[in-house]
């Protein structure tokens, strides 16, 4: 029978052998502590009950309930889902609510058209191009800007799409400068408008955009966005470019300092006004108890 060697033997001459050098204590810790007082300290740390904390009310977390971050707002959203909410209806894709505000802005104006001197106003493009081109500047800014709210308000878009509408805008702005400096240089034809008028004017406005942002706001709010005050503004420039495009309907006079001053009030207006009503009224839903979790 052949002869097997001792591995028994073998097996404690390497651990003697191993214990000698330094630095290689295996059955020891660095400090010499043995792996079983660790691991019974870790044991007894672990015995005692973790603390708990509250997280932060959405209620009082001011950067939450104007708009906060995107990464504050992402982790929210994160957590309402967490929450396993029940289940709610499927929502149409943003083109097609936008597509839904531009029908009711169209049956507006179809509504109006029945009461405007359609003559006169084709007159005015057919006389005055930079007129033409400012009014369908002013209709592709308002499709842009409804498309873009529309899109801010999906979680996962990107804030760029606020830039969407900007090139139209621009367009528009410099064409409607390009008639007051047209009309300037011709002072015979200019109208210079009475303070009432003016005044009317802005109110006739404000009066046609302001509801369009209310419904635009309502209607976003079945959404989720990451940026609330980006998509109320957009939300406000696709209103207030409605507005001014139905304001051209009735528009008494051709293009004038006191044309430019009224756009300029009635832009700022209903975009701060749909900043200010509208970005709140988008992060509602965030508003919900804090809850314990465990400190980790």
């Amino acid at each position: 029978m052949p002869h097997l060697p001792d591995i028994s033997a073998r097996s404690d001459q390497t651990d003697r052998d191993a214990s000698e050098r330094p630095g290689r204590n295996t059955r020891a810790g660095a400090h010499g502590e043995h792996p079983a007082g660790r691991d019974e300290a870790g044991a007894a740390g672990d015995s005692h009950d973790l603390p708990s904390h509250d997280l932060p009310s959405y209620d009082d977390d001011p950067d939450l309930i104007a708009g906060g971050s995107a990464a504050a707002r992402l982790d929210a959203l994160i957590g309402d889902l967490a929450d396993e909410p029940p289940p709610v209806e499927r929502m149409s894709t943003p083109a097609l609510r936008a597509t839904s505000w531009l029908a009711i802005v169209g049956a507006l104006t179809i509504t109006l058209a029945v009461f405007a001197d359609l003559e006169e106003l084709f007159g005015r493009m057919v006389d005055m191009p930079e007129f033409a081109l400012a009014l369908a500047a002013s209709v592709v800014t308002m499709g842009l800007s409804a498309l873009a709210a529309f899109e801010l308000s999906v979680p996962d878009r990107s804030p760029t799409w606020a830039l969407v509408p900007l090139p139209s805008a621009a367009i528009w702005i410099g064409a409607s400068i390009a008639g007051f400096v047209r009309v300037w240089m011709a002072p015979d034809d200019a109208y210079d408008p009475t303070l009432s008028e003016v005044r009317d004017c802005l109110v006739l406005i404000l009066a046609l955009a302001l509801p369009l942002s209310a419904l635009m706001v309502f209607m976003l709010r079945r959404a989720y966005s990451l940026w609330p005050r980006l998509a109320a503004a957009t939300a406000g420039l696709a209103a207030v470019s409605a507005g001014l495009t139905l304001f051209n309907l009735f528009r008494p006079w051709d293009a004038a300092a006191a044309d430019l001053f009224v756009n300029l009030i009635a832009v700022a207006a209903v975009i701060g006004c749909s900043v200010a009503f509208g970005a709140p009224a988008l992060t509602r839903t965030l508003r919900r108890p804090a809850k314990k979790f465990p400190r980790t």
